[in-house]
């Protein structure tokens, strides 16, 4: 079976949540490997924002990779039982990565409310030393990332190297379609609760993370503005970066989304500014 035999069948597949439906994608991106991806640095000294709702504490433990045994269900970059660390980096500064974290995370955005307000944990890392990213940003995807410079970059950068990929010259345009198609994967819009729809960019991430460091992606959620994605490994993120701070955010959406440190404003400056009589229009999202 080539490989583009391998694209063709994993396109055609209808996904299931069952174990016949996984067995299948995962042998046949099994077969994929090894592939050797092309890299993009994540350059010391990055900000990497990381979210969650249910923090107990402003503390580390509170943000790191959760235990294998409570990842329950497939993400973009992981499979069932499988710990990644997840976050987000800002295309211009580290609020803009606080905000695609926040985006990634918020039920108020993914269930697309109208309005209403969330709780949501911020937590700040730095990269202590370079980590060398599997690049899956393709230039025919989220080719309307125009205000992102650096999604610009990476896809400048892919398209500079694939003519020097390490392989035999015809095997390139192969190797182009596979991360064409893995790039459309990762692009996948899901709706909250279809999570095995995640299934092919999740095996394709956990035959990755064997060997690469980290895995680098737009984010789905800004419709690939603002910042880009990425995913570690529990070991790079213990040996390769270094934890700054978390702080309480409240996520408001009224016309516009307006993130804010909680206990900041006060509730009239904050309904004022979203052009609201009260916060007590806006429902509270768990």
């Amino acid at each position: 079976m080539t490989l583009l035999d391998i694209i063709f069948q994993l396109s055609a597949i209808h996904l299931e949540d069952t174990p016949e439906c996984r067995g299948l994608v995962h042998r046949l991106v099994d077969r994929v490997f090894p592939i050797h991806w092309l890299h993009h640095p994540l350059k010391t000294g990055t900000i990497i924002s990381r979210c969650r709702k249910d923090a107990q504490n402003l503390e580390k433990e509170s943000f790191g990779c959760k235990r294998p045994e409570n990842v329950i269900s497939f993400q973009r970059a992981s499979i069932p039982h499988e710990s990644v660390f997840y976050g987000a980096v800002g295309d211009r500064d580290t609020e803009d990565g606080d905000f695609i974290a926040m985006m990634e995370t918020s039920s108020l955005h993914r269930k697309g409310r109208d309005k209403g307000q969330e709780v949501i944990f911020v937590s700040q890392w730095r990269v202590a030393k370079d980590i060398d990213m599997a690049l899956i940003c393709h230039p025919n995807v989220f080719v309307d990332a125009y205000l992102n410079s650096t999604i610009n970059a990476m896809q400048e950068n892919y398209k500079r190297r694939l003519p020097d990929y390490p392989a035999e010259q015809e095997f390139i345009p192969i190797f182009d379609k596979l991360v064409e198609f893995v790039s459309e994967q990762f692009a996948k819009r899901v709706s909250e609760g279809d999570n095995f729809q995640y299934m092919i960019s999740s095996y394709f991430a956990h035959n990755s993370l064997l060997t690469e460091s980290g895995i680098i992606y737009p984010s789905v959620q800004v419709n690939g503005k603002l910042g880009f994605n990425v995913a570690l490994r529990p070991d790079i993120v213990e040996n390769s970066l270094e934890f700054i701070g978390a702080e309480k955010h409240i996520l408001y959406k009224a016309k516009e989304y307006m993130q804010v440190p909680a206990g900041v404003y006060s509730d009239e400056h904050l309904a004022a500014s979203l052009g609201i009589g009260s916060l007590d229009n806006l429902p509270v999202i768990k």
